[in-house]
């Protein structure tokens, strides 16, 4: 009856894997919704060949409304709108939305677009400038730019690329020298970046300034002379040029800085977009021309589920029992620099509740490629969970909060298998309140600011905090997971728990403070200490002398952060390699392979005793040391869920453990789960339950292991079943040697 529209920009956007999941999952959900409305009259369409039309009293399935603005104006309570096929370009703003659910009709793709075509705005053709540069005047301001779905980088010195991803590493920033440089005035580093070399004068450029360890701010650069590395800036408020706080910065806002195909700027003035190209630029471009799509207040009892926003976002305040499920943030928040604007709070997405029990669910949502903060919560006990967060806060600026790419405020918040990587901030996870982290996979974080944790517990966050069953690595600079206070340790926090997590690659786990639980964690191949549990008592701090740790594995647990020493407090029952002279790698079954289970006849087998904290029942019972037990049934593996099996444990063309143990993570939702086995690809592919190669239906259970094996190539597949719907999996291979 409705035909799916096609539009080109449509075609551009959205083409991750990670999309194709998500509307599968969305369609799922989405036919439930519709099948539980008891009345068609319950429903109100809205589609892009529809009409707002006041004579119609709802949009139904033959003549729907044409926006979701004017649905959202009429639906009643324990109404449903269903979105058809599109790309919308609407600017929502509703208060007072009771029980109602704003849904993508199944099986189809819904697009928030804040881009306009150029074209389409524009007052005349491209001009040639200069044997490079070309510009076209427009009618509107513009501060993000795209090209075939691509987006441009904001003109910079120095130069960064989204394509060779150096803006999301420290790569696409200049030093400035701390021993000559104060607040107000700073000498660029010239071995890290000649900015007396580089041609350019930087005088009334803005300058995104990280001149405060976790606190960037952006300002305007007051003077510069041609062929000088040094410059004044407007003053910020908090300057640390301590060695321990690299004094980042790079600069925008003149069109001297335009030099490259993936470049942009805009006069915002005189309304001209200027693009580096050396003939008329025949592509198709898109520019960003609002920040949310939907603006709430005061919402209550509301669930939206599977719409796409591309180069927009959504906001809620003092929203209660407030659902978002099976959502795309593509480039969700982008800096209003381009305009000239300077210390302004970027646009950001942001739900806050006032309510001692908010009912905000955030499920399987991917947010991504944000200038700022990925995500504000301001609420207590909601839910984040099995959500993805990746290219965020690449500029640390502009911010609600400083030094934080996911910010929860609010006590009793839940944040729970999702996925962070490529974030810019000091802390990848952080906020005021108590939380609980756990199954969350997190890594390659804080590559634009200093100090931090991929996730970091501060002190009014300690009480009642509970990390747990964590991956954190790959973020050399930044702890893995920190109970922090400040230095001098003039006030500290207490009654914390960290327990079975595994970090590697960082600065380990630190730990400050009094009265805290460190219970079975795996730390190593850490800077300095892998373990810290910190005495500050000689600096009148926190001694964690009541402090217990229990059952921990690591290459070095000590009191001091760079050196062996005792163990405040309680420390039972744990294994370092400065004690048992042995790597700690070397007793795990395959910790490249992220197979971190001890392997059988290590020291680390039942030389643990059970926790009454954790388990409930009475302590002294032998287990093994560690996150993991070694003759696990279910093993667990944080992070993001897609709605298909994933992360084989051995990774793909991998070779078994000793004990031809097969592991998986589960699907998002799946009840069970169908192994296949078998020497053959096209067989494995192929096979079906009345075939050989099916091993068996796991429920709960994602470890299998093999008999005898030969020594040869062997390949794999899972299937999750969700609902009546079998979702097919990869092919994975894995080798047997060593018979």
């Amino acid at each position: 009856m409705f035909k799916n529209p096609i539009v080109k920009h449509g075609d551009f956007i959205l083409q991750w894997e990670t999309t194709v999941v998500i509307v599968l999952l969305m369609l799922l959900f989405t036919e439930k919704v519709v099948n539980a409305s008891t009345a068609d009259t319950d429903l109100y369409f809205v589609s892009v060949d529809g009409k707002d039309d006041r004579s119609l009293k709802r949009g139904s399935e033959n003549k729907p409304f044409r926006t979701l603005e004017y649905a959202l104006n009429r639906v009643e309570p324990k109404g449903a709108v269903v979105i058809r096929a599109g790309v919308y370009h609407e600017q929502i703003r509703r208060k007072n939305l009771t029980d109602v659910s704003i849904i993508t009709y199944p099986g189809e793709r819904v697009i928030f677009d804040g881009t306009v075509a150029v074209e389409s705005i524009a007052n005349g053709d491209w001009e040639k400038v200069t044997e490079s540069v070309f510009r076209r005047k427009v009618d509107r301001d513009v501060w993000q730019l795209f090209v075939d779905g691509k987006q441009l980088v904001n003109a910079r010195w120095p130069n960064a690329s989204f394509s060779d991803g150096s803006v999301f590493s420290a790569k696409g920033w200049a030093l400035a020298d701390p021993e000559y440089s104060v607040n107000g005035s700073a000498l660029n580093d010239p071995e890290v970046m000649d900015l007396a070399k580089s041609g350019l004068n930087i005088e009334n450029a803005i300058l995104i300034a990280n001149f405060g360890g976790w606190e960037t701010w952006t300002r305007r650069v007051t003077e510069h002379q041609d062929g000088s590395n040094h410059f004044k800036f407007d003053k910020v408020p908090h300057f640390k040029n301590k060695p321990w706080n690299p004094l980042n910065y790079f600069v925008e806002g003149k069109l001297q800085f335009l030099d490259k195909k993936d470049e942009w700027f805009f006069d915002a003035k005189e309304k001209f977009i200027y693009v580096f190209a050396t003939e008329v630029p025949k592509e198709n471009y898109f520019g960003k021309v609002q920040s949310y799509a939907i603006d709430g207040e005061n919402w209550r009892n509301v669930t939206v589920a599977g719409l796409n926003f591309f180069a927009t976002t959504m906001k809620c305040e003092r929203c209660d029992n407030l659902v978002l499920t099976d959502m795309n943030f593509h480039y969700a928040s982008a800096s209003k620099r381009p305009l000239g604007l300077q210390s302004t709070v970027a646009d950001l997405t942001r739900f806050t509740s006032s309510k001692k029990s908010s009912g905000l669910i955030l499920s399987n949502c991917n947010i991504n490629n944000t200038d700022s903060q990925a995500l504000i919560i301001e609420a207590n006990r909601a839910l984040i969970e099995n959500c993805l967060f990746y290219n965020i806060d690449y500029a640390v600026s502009e911010s609600y909060v400083h030094g934080e790419s996911v910010h929860l405020k609010g006590d009793g918040n839940v944040f729970k298998s999702n996925t962070i990587y490529s974030a810019g901030a000091s802390s990848a996870l952080s906020g005021s309140g108590w939380f609980v982290a756990e199954l969350n996979h997190i890594y390659n974080t804080g590559f634009a600011q200093s100090d931090g944790a991929m996730i970091h517990v501060r002190i009014p966050s300690q009480t009642g905090a509970i990390v747990r069953y964590n991956w954190c690595h790959d973020s050399p600079d930044k702890y893995g997971i920190r109970f922090d206070s400040p230095i001098p340790p003039t006030r500290w926090g207490h009654g914390g728990t960290i327990h079975h997590n595994v970090v590697w690659n960082a600065k380990g786990i630190n730990v400050k403070g009094e009265r805290h639980k460190v219970f079975h964690n795996l730390a190593f191949d850490n800077q300095g200490s892998d373990i810290r549990i910190l005495d500050d008592t000689k600096l009148n701090g926190g001694g964690n002398k009541g402090t217990k740790t229990q059952n921990n594995v690591a290459d070095s647990i000590s009191g001091e952060r760079n050196r062996q020493s005792l163990v405040p407090g309680i420390s039972v029952t744990n294994y370092s390699h400065p004690i048992f002279d042995q790597s700690i790698k070397d007793q795990l079954t395959n910790a490249d392979d992220q197979d971190f289970r001890p392997i059988r006849g290590s020291k680390l087998v039942s030389a643990g005793q059970s926790i009454l904290e954790l388990s409930g029942n009475s302590s002294g019972i032998p287990v093994d040391l560690g996150p993991y037990q070694n003759d696990v049934a279910r093993y667990w593996i944080p992070g993001r869920r897609l709605i298909k099996a994933s992360m084989p444990i051995p990774r793909d063309t991998g070779s078994f453990a000793p004990d031809n143990a097969l592991i998986w993570q589960t699907g998002f939702g799946a009840i069970e789960h169908h192994l296949y086995f078998g020497p053959d690809r096209a067989g494995v592919k192929n096979a079906d339950k009345t075939n050989q190669e099916f091993q068996g239906i796991f429920l709960r259970e994602n470890v299998y292991r093999l008999e005898k094996l030969q020594e040869k190539v062997y390949f794999w597949r899972v299937d999750a079943v969700i609902g009546d719907r079998v979702v097919k999996g990869d092919v994975w291979s894995v080798e047997k040697t060593g018979v």
